[in-house]
Parts: structure tokens; C-alpha cells; sequence
């Protein structure tokens, strides 16, 4: 009797069996897409901002007072810009105040940064192409059809920066921008 008294004693007050209470986190975890970019600067005149990548955007003369205004916990996503006569070929949008700004890449990504982007793995027949990191983070993209002529220039080791799809092929969300050939293609991230 005084075994199983000893038994049962141990195992309520054993650490093992205790209950776990883990902090209560009234936040709960933020996940971005892929195609999510981070500011780490902006020029004084707000005429260029760079990216977590180390990419330089050169932004349009109408838009210098807006980027002054984002802060470096701002998500952004860079998108094609629609915009008839404009000079820049890209729009990069702060998720957080919806407000964007007309840009042209002006330098591409530093090289070996954590976060830049090299195809390590492309078939040009099917039109896909394996992209990582250099934590050696991959991720895999199927090119839109539309965009094969393009895509057939694209090389090994090419510096990409992802961005999402803003146009009319609504089943590919990424915008693929090679910064070797400042040419960009519509994509499908194949997880």
C-alpha cells in the first residue's frame, strides 16, 4: 500500500506530468507572401528608397514626399505599374498605408546578402526555374506562358527579386524582375 501511495504521490508531483502553461501571446504570429520586401532606407530628398536585399529603387519626382513618410516596418510589395505615360516601370506599394510609389530599379541586389535571390536551377523548355537564398531557402516558380520568350534569356546564377503580379494573368501571382536583364516575367510558386 504505501508503494502505490509512494507511486501515486510521485507521479503528481512529478515535473514531467505537471501541467504546461505556456505564455498567453495575445498576438499571434504574422506570416507575409514571398513577394513581401522591408525598407532599410530611404534617401534625404526621397528620391530612392533600398530594400531588406540591398536593391536601389529610383523613385519617380512625383512621389519623393511619400516615401518619406514609410518606415522600416512597413511591408512592401513591388508590382508592375499600369500607369499610361509614365516613365517607371515598377510600383512599390506599402501594405500598411496603401499608398505607393512609381520606381525603376536602379542597382540590384548586394551580392551574398541573406536575402537575395539567385537561380540556381532552370529549364527553359517548361519554363521553370528554382530560386534561393543564401540561407539556402529554395523556392520553385512555374513561368507563364505568355512570358516564355522572355524567360528563354534567363541564366544560372542571375539575381532575382520577386514581386507580385498586379495585371491580367491572375493565376500567376509573382512578378519574377531578373535584375542581369531588368526584364520581368509573370510566375506560379509551385510549393
Amino acid at each position: 500500500m504505501k508503494l502505490i501511495a509512494l507511486i501515486v504521490g510521485s507521479l503528481l508531483f512529478s515535473p514531467v506530468l505537471a501541467p504546461c502553461v505556456a505564455p498567453f501571446d495575445p498576438y499571434p504570429p504574422v506570416y507575409y507572401p514571398i513577394s513581401t520586401h522591408w525598407l532599410a532606407g530611404v534617401s534625404v530628398l526621397g528620391d530612392s528608397v533600398e530594400l531588406e536585399d540591398g536593391s536601389v529603387w529610383q523613385i519617380s519626382r512625383y512621389d519623393h514626399r511619400e516615401a518619406l513618410d514609410w518606415l522600416s516596418s512597413d511591408p512592401l510589395t513591388i508590382t508592375q505599374n499600369r500607369r499610361w505615360f509614365s516613365s517607371c516601370e515598377y510600383k512599390i506599394v506599402n501594405q500598411t498605408s496603401g499608398a505607393s510609389v512609381e520606381a525603376n530599379l536602379l542597382l540590384g541586389p548586394v551580392k551574398d546578402n541573406l536575402h537575395t535571390l539567385y537561380i540556381t536551377a532552370i529549364d527553359l523548355h517548361y519554363g521553370v526555374c528554382t530560386l534561393m537564398n543564401r540561407s539556402g531557402h529554395e523556392m520553385h516558380w512555374q513561368v507563364a506562358p505568355s512570358d516564355l520568350v522572355i524567360f528563354q534569356n534567363w541564366c544560372l546564377n542571375d539575381a532575382v527579386i520577386v514581386g507580385q503580379n498586379s495585371g491580367w494573368e491572375s493565376s500567376y501571382e509573382g512578378l519574377l524582375i531578373n535584375v542581369n536583364m531588368n526584364r520581368s516575367v509573370l510566375a506560379h510558386w509551385i510549393p
